[in-house]
């Protein structure tokens, strides 16, 4: 009974993840646009030098557009794109890490909390679009 008539009943749920993909993905772009403009000035807390937060914003950038347009994709080739999305999440999360060390001296604990989080609601909704996509379904209650 689980999984009747799922196959094509998913859409609403595949736009809200990309959605909430494009979101994050959007945020985290702003971000490395203001450290790649502003530099070691983004905020007084940062302990490292103007090319390093320049560098880590470009790096911060180009993930997050990789992530941007994996959520895009989600829209219209699901089974492309879930994938790329996934690998996004644990480039930004990793990033958030090094971010923290580099700018910080140490990841930040609130932050790390909440971006683990977020990332692991957003790859496992990733996956789960990814296995709807193939025809898995979801397995049948027991």
């Amino acid at each position: 009974m689980g999984g009747v008539g799922r196959k094509g009943g998913g859409a609403g749920g595949r736009f809200t993840i990309a959605g909430l993909l494009i979101l994050i993905c959007g945020v985290r772009l702003f971000g490395g646009v203001a450290m790649l403009l502003k530099g070691a000035a983004v905020t007084n807390e940062v302990l490292a030098g103007d090319l390093s937060v320049r560098a880590l914003g470009l790096l911060m950038m180009s993930i997050a557009g990789v992530g941007l347009r994996a959520g895009v994709g989600l829209f219209t080739k699901p089974e492309r794109w879930w994938r790329v999305g996934v690998w996004a999440t644990i480039a930004l999360w990793v990033d958030g890490l090094l971010n923290g060390l580099v700018l910080f001296g140490a990841p930040r604990v609130g932050g790390q909390v909440l971006n683990t989080i977020v990332a692991m609601v957003l790859i496992s909704s990733l996956v789960l679009v990814g296995r709807r996509t193939r025809g898995e379904g979801l397995p049948e209650s027991v």
